[in-house]
């Protein structure tokens, strides 16, 4: 299979674009940060902004809307993550209350849970499920403090959820992607956006791959505890150096233009402190994003400087490490999902509203599925009712 991903190709125009201006209440987006596919079709979209859910049509089109910023039974303080599992069943993870519900696809409340730990602990940042339905979550960054000239690393733990959305088993742990570079009057400051590392991973069967986007060696761990190796992935991985700070610094400068034009000089001045003086990781991160489409490749999009959305390059890898080709993509897009023969992700309309486009792929004769690594196949004797039909994501876990 040596480079065929070189051979396929992404359509430069979408297909459909859900949040179009001006059609129905539900169809502006301002901040997308999840999407999910049902079993029908449809596609559910979550805007943390307005802390709102939303059902579309593939075409695009508003079936259903509901939620809003609020302390009430359905409404959201901060929305992180949608999962629509096989049966239908449409569960809203809220960062903000620390809470999982429950919801049907017409938009009604069935259940709510708070999520985490028995006694009061980490928060948790991010919920999904594994492919027999069982649930896992990642633990929410923090800020620790640092000595002087120093920089304090967080550390994140991936977490099985129990009944009652309650934590149940600690599986790993990897750094976070929070830094703390200094104190100041005993406060700490978070890091700038100089190649700090973060978590990124996939749930790939009952497995979590797992690791930080400074290194390409993802350990691979098991739902019921128990590591199962690790997964080398063939990508290369830069040093970091001054070419490293000057590209950050014209990038950043590049984009205040794009946005709002020249920038002033006590703006460029900051900048280019920031670029020079702010510590910076030994290596340029090999990837920005990871996502495992439909029919288990595994994804990793290039870094680029400053962070952003990101490149617009992706590199496919088998379930091996095997790295079969790049394909590219249309620029400033966050990819949410990629199905057999689509990629769906999220752009910025003229307005400066975001949509949600559906782009048609073309993977010519290639179009099996992988095979889950050793140890990962689906468990239907899970604890979870049903099968969960793990969603493919593109967002560090």
């Amino acid at each position: 299979m040596e480079n065929v991903a070189d051979e396929w190709t992404v359509e430069e125009q979408p297909v459909a674009v859900l949040g179009r201006s001006g059609e129905v209440i539900g169809s502006e987006f301002a901040y997308v940060v999840d999407v999910a596919l049902a079993p029908d079709g449809s596609i559910v979209v979550a805007d943390q902004e307005r802390g709102r859910i939303s059902v579309h049509t593939a075409e695009g089109h508003v079936i259903q809307a509901f939620g809003g910023i609020g302390e009430g039974p359905e409404e959201f303080a901060r929305v992180a993550r949608v999962v629509v599992d096989s049966r239908g069943r449409l569960f809203v993870f809220d960062e903000g209350r620390q809470r999982l519900s429950e919801w049907t696809l017409d938009g009604r409340l069935v259940d709510g849970r708070r999520v985490g730990y028995r006694e009061p602990g980490r928060m948790i940042g991010d919920v999904g499920q594994f492919a027999s339905g069982a649930w896992y979550a990642r633990e929410a960054d923090r800020m620790l403090g640092a000595e002087v000239d120093g920089v304090a690393r967080d550390t994140v733990g991936f977490v099985t959820l129990g009944e009652g959305f309650v934590v149940d088993e600690r599986l790993t742990d990897v750094q976070g992607a929070m830094a703390t570079q200094f104190l100041v009057e005993g406060m700490p400051m978070m890091r700038h956006a100089l190649l700090t590392p973060r978590p990124i991973g996939v749930a790939i069967g009952e497995c979590l791959v797992v690791g930080t986007s400074e290194a390409p060696s993802l350990e691979i761990v098991h739902r019921r505890g128990g590591k199962k190796g690790r997964l080398l992935l063939e990508v290369e991985v830069s040093p970091s150096g001054r070419a490293t700070r000057r590209e950050w610094i014209e990038n950043t400068l590049a984009g205040i233009v794009r946005v709002g034009g020249e920038p002033e000089d006590i703006e460029v001045r900051m900048i280019e402190e920031i670029g020079n003086s702010v510590r910076m990781a030994r290596s340029i991160p090999f990837a920005h994003a990871i996502v495992l489409d439909a029919l288990g490749y595994i994804w990793t999009q290039d870094y680029q400087l400053p962070e952003g959305a990101g490149s617009g390059n992706w590199r496919v890898i088998t379930e091996s490490g095997e790295s079969i080709g790049t394909v590219k993509l249309p620029k400033g897009l966050r990819v949410m999902a990629i199905t057999e023969r689509e990629i769906i992700a999220v752009g910025e309309n003229a307005d400066g509203l975001e949509e949600v486009r559906i782009y048609r792929m073309d993977r010519g004769s290639v179009g099996e599925a992988r095979p889950v690594p050793s140890g990962c196949r689906p468990d239907r004797k899970g604890p979870a009712e049903g099968d969960g039909g793990w969603q493919p994501r593109a967002r560090p876990l």
